[in-house]
Order: C-alpha cells, then structure tokens, then sequence
C-alpha cells in the first residue's frame, strides 16, 4: 500500500509540474506487490477503476466534472484568477479521441506507459476541456 501512495503521489507531481521524467519510475511503482516487492503485472480491477480519464491537476477551482466510465468522456470546467497555469489530464492508452476546448492553449499529448498525458495552459478565467470517446 505505500508503494502505491508514493506512485500516485509522484504522479501527481510531475503532473503538476509538468516533468514527467520520473515516469517510468511512477509507473514501476503501481506494479510492486508488498511485501517482497515481488512484480504483480496488470491489475485489472485497480485498472477498471483508474483506468477512465481524470483530470491530474487543474488550475483554480473545478467547477464541473463529469466522468463516463462506460463511454469514456470526461467533462472538466474550471475557473482561476491568474490564467497561464497548466491543465494536466490523464487518459488511458487507446485510439483516437475528440478533444473539445474552451479557454484553454493547444493540447499537446506526452505518452507514457499505460497512457497519455493531455496538457494545456489555461488562457482564460473560464475554461473547458471535453474528451468524448474511451479511445480504445
């Protein structure tokens, strides 16, 4: 259990930050098995349920978030009083998605194991991110 708490806490941290040069690090993690550290492999049932989109960091305040665990569509609305922070959101490996912005910079994709990153810097106090499809 803390191997995992130290994964998703250095996941959100490169999330926030933007670096994601400790990925395979972040990623190793999530597969270690306590005691022994022994290599557990694709959990399917932590997968089913982290698996679907989130948003990893969100400038200001989330307004609205919608998340479709069947279809795969994520909703984020947020609202900030100093734009130029970046909005980070995490998507499971897949095919092609429909990204819908408003508020937001150019979304630009860095791959890591097991899924994607979608960034964007936020360029308005209001903005929205809408990401139709599980990509799979």
């Amino acid at each position: 259990m803390i191997y995992l708490l130290i994964a998703v806490s250095l996941g959100v941290a490169m999330g926030a930050h933007s670096d994601f040069a400790m990925r395979s690090v972040h990623s190793h993690l999530n597969l270690l098995g306590c005691p022994g550290n022994e290599p557990l492999g694709p959990n399917e049932e932590f997968l089913s349920i982290v698996g679907r989109s989130f948003p990893r960091a969100a400038p200001g305040t989330i307004v609205e978030l919608r998340s479709d665990i069947d279809g795969g569509a994520l909703l984020v609305r947020g609202r900030t009083a100093t734009p130029g922070a970046t909005l980070v959101v995490w998507h499971r490996d897949g095919g092609a998605v429909q990204i819908d912005t408003e508020g937001l910079g150019e979304v630009t994709e860095h791959r890591v194991d097991g899924g994607r990153y979608l960034t964007a810097e936020v360029t308005a106090a209001d903005y929205r991110f809408e990401l139709v499809g599980r990509g799979a």
